[in-house]
């Protein structure tokens, strides 16, 4: 029987040699490879808001302790509060959760409201199962608003002059390094609340179109018409001295005054000037 060892050996040594040269100076991404976390919110419904992260190469326990901070901000007309987060994923419930920061709780600045947020992570063990793919966007928490009044987009802030002044500049860090300046916040964020646009042009406008078409109310300064005594919006029918709906589109007539003041009354002028009857 031929010797079919150096045929092995001559295929193996293909093998290598085309792994290592179809992609010059690459190499393939591992667990551990974690260099880069994106950040974003997505609407869950009217009222709730989700946290969602995504690692830029496969995510495991390998890539060590996580830990991060951020500010999510709205317009302060708007008015709303947010919640503590909520995590239903138990691998970043354990190892990477996610609670409020006291010292930033629907605080008002410059026009805007604040939330904050942070996590110093226990990490997660071998074998535990908390394993994720690359560029994947991942349900990380969820945070509840209420009392919201008007319109407004909430949204990560990755640094502003207040963010800076107490220390709440988004901030992601992977095995105790610093991966931020690779990790993005994702717009555009959320838009919630009352954001319809009125007949007016007003988001969250109160203004309607009434019965005679017209745009009303809200910040028109119009008010809505209204129906006559024949039932007609807008109409020019009207009640006469006598009770009677007249004028408009009834086809009669207001009735008059007697010589007496009587409306439909039948004093008249006689013959001496006098006013009878």
């Amino acid at each position: 029987m031929r010797n079919s060892t150096p045929l092995k050996l001559a295929i193996w040594l293909l093998l290598v040699l085309a792994g290592s040269w179809a992609t010059p100076g690459a190499v393939m991404a591992q667990p551990g490879d974690v260099n880069g976390i994106d950040v974003r919110l997505i609407e869950v419904s009217p009222t709730q808001i989700e946290i969602q992260l995504r690692a830029n190469n496969p995510w495991d326990f390998s890539d060590g302790v996580g830990n991060l901070t951020f500010a999510i901000r709205w317009e302060t007309a708007a008015g709303g509060t947010l919640g503590t987060a909520t995590q239903s994923d138990l691998c970043f419930f354990g190892g990477l959760r996610l609670l409020q920061n006291p010292g930033i709780n629907n605080v008002d600045n410059s026009g805007f409201r604040y939330k904050g947020y942070n996590c110093t992570g226990a990490g997660w063990e071998d074998g535990d199962g908390c394993n994720y793919p690359a560029n994947t966007w991942l349900p990380y928490a969820r945070v509840t608003v209420t009392g919201l009044t008007g319109c407004t987009d909430f949204e990560v802030v990755a640094s502003d002059a207040f963010t800076q002044s107490v220390n709440s500049n988004w901030f992601i860090s992977l095995g105790g390094t610093n991966i931020t300046a690779n990790s993005d916040v994702v717009a555009p964020g959320v838009e919630l609340g009352s954001c319809d646009v009125d007949c007016n042009g007003v988001t969250g406008g109160t203004a309607f179109i009434d019965n005679c078409g017209d745009c009303v109310g809200g910040t028109t300064g119009e008010v809505a018409c209204v129906q006559d005594c024949n039932g007609e919006f807008g109409g020019t029918a009207f009640i006469d001295g006598c009770g009677d709906c007249v004028g408009g589109t009834t086809g009669e007539v207001a009735c008059v005054n007697d010589c007496a003041g009587v409306p439909g009354g039948s004093a008249f002028i006689d013959g001496c000037g006098d006013c009878v009857g």
